[in-house]
């Protein structure tokens, strides 16, 4: 079960987002709502989201500074927004801090399941390479590392790799 966090400082609109999706089916569940960005950074402390469906534009600490202050506290947790703004500046800060998504207000459901599943999905498949045995690890990091910089050992190291795998 992934836990996810809803901050927007509305409380029609957190209540609504707590009730719009079937979480359970997504395999989540909304851990906590808050109304702010320092309310849901002191949340933090005690536990860490998994997710955080978040509005950009709130009082005392907004959406993007609540993302900054994660990232520099190397919290690891996606983050979702949510926003009436359509402006291009408010998206471009939100992908320089590695926001997941952005989403505008009025919210589709369809729009929002969806996002929620590709978020599940990369937050699995990040799981697993955590659960590969370091060894393996390596080896991946290797050979991409290769692939990437046209190394001559990426080729070895996919054979290395590809042998251990029978």
């Amino acid at each position: 079960m992934y836990n996810l966090m809803i901050v927007d400082d509305e409380y029609l609109i957190r209540e609504g987002l707590r009730n719009y999706i079937d979480w359970a089916s997504l395999d989540v569940q909304v851990m906590l709502c808050c109304s702010n960005g320092i309310e849901a950074m002191e949340a933090m402390n005690n536990q860490i989201p998994d997710v955080v469906l978040c509005d950009i534009s709130m009082p005392h600490m907004d959406g993007i500074e609540l993302l900054r202050q994660c990232r520099k506290l190397k919290i690891n947790c996606e983050f979702i927004f949510i926003s009436s703004y359509a402006e291009f500046r408010y998206a471009q800060e939100a992908v320089k801090y590695g926001a997941f998504d952005y989403i505008l207000k009025p919210i589709e459901p369809d729009a929002l399941f969806s996002c929620m599943q590709r978020c599940v999905q990369t937050i699995a498949e990040r799981q697993k390479y955590r659960l590969l045995p370091e060894s393996n690890r390596e080896m991946i990091e290797d050979l991409l590392h290769g692939a990437l910089t046209g190394s001559v050992q990426a080729e070895k190291s996919l054979i290395r790799f590809l042998a251990r795998k029978k």
